[in-house]
């Protein structure tokens, strides 16, 4: 008897702090872009919710804040197609794993357009992408070191197949010298930059899987 009532106040309890749920819808981005011969319009939402839930790092109960974005690419024709659910990595195998994305504040991502051809960013943990090598610059060996001392969080591309409308995700960015590429006033050139002119350096400057070789 003592147990029901114990489950009961926990499903009240459980019922209570979810009435207290809230949500706000903030636009990120609007852009039109050119590619593959036709317009494209670019949306990207985040869903910001805040709600009192049960068994927290906070203690018991506590605020917990969540992040969830939608990005959505439109076609001439109307046609709206959820980039962030249509993402998929290169495996070691050579098969194509659908990959999850923008679920939390530090998975967010955007789509750009370089060489009227759409592309998506992202930043994710490497074990949740591909089984592939991605490493940085410097550490070929970066995977072979024990997992606390490896680099986790990679920046990942995905091109856009607007036959299957899909993203495949075969490259990411390892670093690059930066005085090297873009002269001695290196630092007074990244200054002016805007997150998309360095996303787009980024891309170009792309490195592909290593998926041919044995761990």
């Amino acid at each position: 008897m003592k147990l029901n009532f114990l489950l009961l106040g926990f499903v009240i309890a459980l019922v209570a702090l979810t009435s207290c749920a809230s949500e706000i819808d903030i636009v990120n981005s609007q852009r039109e872009y050119r590619a593959y011969g036709q317009s494209w319009k670019y949306l990207s939402v985040s869903h910001h919710s805040r709600t009192m839930e049960l068994f927290t790092t906070h203690g018991y109960i506590g605020e917990v804040d969540r992040v969830r974005q939608e990005i959505i690419i439109e076609t001439e024709n109307g046609e709206k197609i959820p980039a962030h659910d249509r993402l998929y990595a290169l495996q070691m195998d050579g098969t194509y794993k659908k990959t999850e994305c923008c679920y939390d504040a530090n998975t967010i991502a955007s789509v750009y357009s370089v060489n009227e051809k759409l592309f998506i960013y992202f930043l994710q943990r490497k074990i949740n992408v591909t089984d592939c090598f991605v490493y940085p610059t410097g550490r070929p060996d970066d995977e072979k070191k024990p997992p606390m001392e490896q680099v986790n969080w990679i920046d990942f591309f995905g091109e856009f197949d607007p036959v299957k409308k899909l993203f495949y995700i075969r490259s990411f960015y390892k670093g690059m010298d930066l005085a090297a590429a873009m002269g001695s006033n290196w630092k007074e050139l990244l200054a002016k930059e805007s997150i998309e002119d360095v996303r787009k350096r980024q891309y170009l400057n792309r490195a592909p899987f290593v998926c041919n070789a044995e761990k």
